[in-house]
Parts: C-alpha cells; structure tokens; sequence
C-alpha cells in the first residue's frame, strides 16, 4: 500500500539524573508513511509506528514513574516479561540480587512492551512496584468458525501493515496487564511476592 522505503526516527532526551524520554517512529518498505489509525483515540494520521516514554526517576522514596511505552522484568526463577510472557531462569541463586526492573522502551520493535503506567517506590527495605498497561494489538492466526466466531492463535510480532489483510487486523486485540511485586530485603534475608 506504500513506497519501497523504509524510514525510522529514534531520539532519547536526558535532563540532569531525574528526567529521560524517547520516541521512535517507523515505516517498514510497502507501508503507508502516515496512515489512518483507527485504534487510536485521537482522529489523526499518525506514523506506522509511533512509541515514546517519560521516565522521572529518584523523588524521594519513588525511584522511579514510567508513562507511556515501558518494560519490565520481576521475578526469581520465574521472571514476567515485557509483552507479558513467563519464562525460568535455570540457575535463579546465581545472581545475589532480585531482579525488579522498570525502564522506558528503547527499542525500535513493534511489540514485547507494555503501554501505560508503571511505578517503583522504596522505604525501609521494601520495593513496591505497580504497573497499568492497556495496548492495542495485531492478532496472527485469525479463522471465523461457522458460527462467526473469531478466534486468534497468537499476537504478531512482524509489525507489518503493508496490504489490506494486514492493514484489517491492526489494533484488533486491546490487551490490559495491570500487576504488583512487593520484594523486602535487609542483611539477613530477601524475600518478594507478585500477583
């Protein structure tokens, strides 16, 4: 539906040790430059792809706030993901450290992070984060029963909008994640939960 080429705008911003944004834009080749996006709340014609953070960082016990594009990462030996997958660690000892990490999405692809809120606040041992993600999402594997039901088999993860099959299933899916990890260390133990 569009020209061969490819274009991408990546910018980062840091202001003194408590202030970083970004954004990044893409057009992969046969896409449309800026076309309509029904998905979106605002009637505009945005770029294919559109992303960008503000991350304000260490307020007093609030270490940090993420609005807009985030990942994260909690867990030991089970950790949750950005685009909201589970994965093991095989040896969850090896590192002395608990993981609990929230930071801005720097990367240029069009899934695997989550868009919302997210907040890390500190005091007397305990780290509490919390995250709010709502994100429209492409489907992979659409079929219709007979009935008319649609199902999916996955998300797709190739960020493509190039014909009108694919152009169809952009922002089909809205996918909510919203969670809360609650980790207490001192120098005799450490310990977390998360739901």
């Amino acid at each position: 539906s569009g020209t061969p080429w490819r274009h991408s705008i990546r910018y980062d911003l840091s202001i003194g040790k408590h202030l970083n944004a970004g954004i990044r834009t893409e057009k992969d080749p046969g896409e449309k430059l800026l076309p309509y996006h029904p998905e979106y709340p605002v009637r505009f014609n945005y770029p294919d792809h559109l992303s960008g953070y503000l991350l304000l960082k260490d307020f007093g016990f609030i270490k940090k706030v993420c609005l807009g594009d985030f990942h994260i990462c909690f867990g030991r030996g089970i950790t949750l993901a950005s685009g909201g997958s589970f994965s093991t660690w095989k040896d969850p000892f090896r590192n002395a450290t608990l993981s609990s990490s929230i930071k801005g999405n720097t990367s240029m692809s069009e899934w695997g992070y989550l868009r919302g809120i997210s907040v890390q606040a500190t005091l007397s041992g305990l780290t509490l984060d919390l995250f709010f993600s709502v994100q429209k999402m492409d489907p992979s594997g659409v079929d219709t029963d007979v009935q008319g039901k649609a199902s999916f088999t996955s998300f797709s993860n190739t960020g493509y909008h190039r014909t009108s099959s694919e152009i169809s299933k952009r922002g089909l899916l809205e996918v909510k994640s919203f969670g809360i990890t609650v980790i207490y260390s001192n120098h005799w133990i450490r310990a977390g939960i998360a739901s």
